[in-house]
């Protein structure tokens, strides 16, 4: 449980009993080998721009995986798209973790979290996707889309993506607290036009949901040098 902050000053978080704490496991972005995209989303980042369509994201402090706060991303019925997105540099390895919270009532019969590909049209690339409840990958440039495990509801999970981009030898790895989700290999990866786009909350919702779908997501880290895993 974290105590009910009403002062912050000097990066120490003051509670209401009196005491001093520092955030509770927040990401440190600096100390990552690679580092291609990070966001802690314990404040605004620059770096980072809002993208909608019938959605709302937003930073919330009624949960978190570490720090304070968390991103919260909503889309209402029908479907559409509610993501914090950011450039990405090229590289011929990826390597992502994220925390993903998703809440029992959320239609969970389509969704994107994560999707790194294209800048532009028709924005190819590589997912962690959520389809009818399961967790896995989505590959628009080989035509993979595979959700072998069920994703659990109302807690913390820690989601790996480890993406080799290669015309031909492309590797997609997903985990989910340290556990194999789905390895796919000798894929095209590769999208024509590059890497070079990162989105993370609700990047794609199904037209087909019947009711409103909203996801938690904490501690985003993309690098293209391997990155301590879950169980670390």
């Amino acid at each position: 449980m974290r105590q009910v902050v009403i002062a912050a000053a000097g990066g120490l978080f003051v509670a209401a009993c009196g005491s001093i704490t520092e955030p509770e496991d927040v990401l440190d972005c600096g100390a990552v080998e690679g580092l291609l995209a990070c966001n802690t989303f314990e404040a605004e980042d620059p770096m980072w721009t809002t993208v909608v369509d019938r959605g709302v994201v937003v930073l919330d402090d009624a949960d978190a995986s570490g720090g304070m706060k968390a991103l919260h991303a909503t889309v209402a019925v029908g479907g559409g798209k509610a993501v914090r997105a950011r450039s990405l540099g090229t590289s011929d390895r990826y390597y992502a973790k994220f925390h993903l919270n998703l809440p029992t009532g959320a239609d969970a019969t389509g969704m994107s979290i994560l999707h790194l590909g294209e800048p532009v049209a028709p924005f190819e690339g590589t997912n962690v996707e959520i389809a009818a409840g399961n967790l896995g990958v989505g590959v628009s440039t080989a035509g993979v889309f595979d959700y072998p495990m069920a994703m659990p509801r109302d807690r913390w999970v820690c989601i790996e993506l480890e993406l080799v981009a290669s015309d031909t030898g492309g590797r997609v790895i997903v985990r989910a607290d340290g556990a194999l989700v789905t390895d796919r290999l000798g894929i095209d990866t590769r999208p024509a036009g590059e890497y070079g786009d990162v989105e993370i909350g609700l990047s794609y919702v199904a037209a087909e949901a019947a009711s409103g779908t909203t996801v938690l997501v904490d501690d985003l880290v993309v690098a293209s040098a391997p990155l301590p895993s879950c169980t670390r």
